[in-house]
């Protein structure tokens, strides 16, 4: 059921998502500064461009009159923002991201799949897509005001 948007609420979302920014970006030069060879690190970047996305993808939702899936699964938020003009090459990319959905913070909890596979090359782009999908989430905001 549709209603008005809560620009309060919103603004809560985009602070958010500013935050999962920012952590992922200072992870990443972190790590690089360090010159990280454990997969994990560059992991973390990704879960955290991941998280970006997901709120990116509620944000829009909640910007749409419309109530938030509780859920993580990024590419069925996407169906549910129900956009059509998303760049093919970011819909693939939030594909993969999508993969990266897990909880790395209980280590003693059997997985039901291994781990993706992180790199250095791997968090950047993902940084990159996260910084530029976040950019754009805040335009299409904008022009429904």
């Amino acid at each position: 059921m549709k209603k008005m948007p809560d620009e309060k609420l919103i603004k809560k979302w985009l602070d958010l998502i500013e935050a999962d920014m920012v952590a992922a970006n200072d992870l990443y030069q972190a790590a690089k500064a360090r010159n990280a060879t454990s997969w994990y690190s560059w992991l973390l970047v990704i879960w955290h461009c991941n998280q970006a996305v997901e709120k990116c993808l509620k944000t829009i939702i909640i910007s749409q009159g419309k109530e938030i899936l509780r859920i993580h699964d990024l590419v069925r938020l996407l169906d549910e923002t129900q956009l059509t003009d998303l760049l093919p090459q970011w819909k693939e990319k939030l594909y993969q991201l999508n993969n990266f959905y897990f909880s790395p913070r209980y280590p003693d909890v059997p997985l039901k799949i291994s781990y993706p596979k992180s790199s250095q090359q791997l968090s950047q782009d993902f940084l990159k897509f996260a910084k530029e999908f976040h950019l754009w989430t805040r335009q299409q905001i904008s022009q429904k005001k």
